[in-house]
């Protein structure tokens, strides 16, 4: 780490900690943390451009806090992450792509950002990694309050060079749901990261309706690898969940259930070739062999 950066992550605790001694970080009033130099303005992204821009070489800076407005589909948002979309305003295109590549040098040069969620009229903050992000999807995957900062960004791309296991102990039984599942906008980032903002048999790109689907389910233990995943519009996860259909792991071709057929649910693939990259053949297997059994008790 420069002697720069060690400047702005003692910058960083010392905020921290005079947040701590005079605030409860659950309820701050805004004009604390503008006095604080948390953020300011209205900015999604708040860059602090006039201290962190000498900082790196793309004189973008490095991002102090994102301000999360709640206003998250639910699988996007647990208790643990945040999947955190691209700031998309009418301002010069060069304010937008400075925030988005502050934020990229928070994750790069590992240092903690403030996430600052709107409470009323108050603010709750909390510390925050930047984990990832996706130029495609247009989303940054944000750990809240982490235990370790020194990790590189989580990439995906090298996925299919670490073994695979397709199910995972369940953990203890309890209700939740899916708004604060730990780990669900790990898994739905990790997906679309992989295999692209569209739905694997269709061909819906509306961010907003896609989801990421089990192929190994949670009930049967299935992991969040995202090799154990698709990308699926709504219609399309409740088709697959349903057991409408399932793919061939020798070929990846579609089958269709049965009891219906490809137009009544509107899939407009015939196989998996057009992805980036393939779910893992295991995944795809024991689906599959579940799913012809159960078609021949169907018949």
């Amino acid at each position: 780490m420069t002697e720069s950066i060690s400047i702005e992550l003692a910058r960083r605790d010392s905020m921290w900690n005079r947040l701590l001694s005079e605030n409860d970080p659950n309820n701050v009033e805004p004009g604390a943390l503008h006095q604080l130099r948390f953020f300011s303005g209205q900015a999604g992204i708040y860059r602090d451009a006039t201290t962190t821009q000498s900082y790196t070489e793309d004189k973008a800076g490095i991002a102090v806090s994102i301000l999360h407005t709640g206003r998250h589909y639910p699988d996007e948002v647990s208790e643990n992450e945040i999947i955190y979309h691209y700031p998309v305003t009418d301002r010069h295109s060069s304010f937008d792509k400075n925030e988005i590549q502050s934020a990229k040098n928070a994750a790069i040069l590992n240092l903690p950002i403030f996430v600052i969620s709107e409470v009323g009229k108050l603010r709750k903050v909390q510390l925050g990694k930047v984990v990832s992000w996706d130029d495609l999807a247009k989303n940054f995957l944000i750990e809240l309050n982490p235990l370790d900062f020194s990790t590189q960004p989580n990439e995906v791309d090298h996925l299919d060079d670490i073994p695979f296991n397709p199910t995972v102990p369940r953990a203890p039984s309890r209700t939740i749901t899916v708004s604060n599942r730990a780990g669900q906008p790990r898994f739905k980032f990790n997906v679309i990261k992989r295999y692209g903002p569209c739905c694997a048999v269709c061909a819906m790109q509306a961010l907003p309706l896609l989801q990421a689907a089990h192929i190994i389910p949670k009930k049967s233990n299935g992991s969040d690898d995202p090799r154990n995943g698709l990308v699926l519009c709504g219609n399309h996860h409740l088709a697959y969940d349903s057991g409408m259909f399932s793919i061939d792991p020798s070929t990846t071709e579609i089958h269709i259930s049965t009891k219906t057929t490809m137009q009544n649910i509107q899939i407009t693939r015939s196989d998996l070739t057009h992805l980036p990259k393939l779910p893992h053949n295991e995944a795809l297997k024991r689906h599959w062999r579940q799913w012809l059994a159960a078609e021949k008790e169907r018949k």
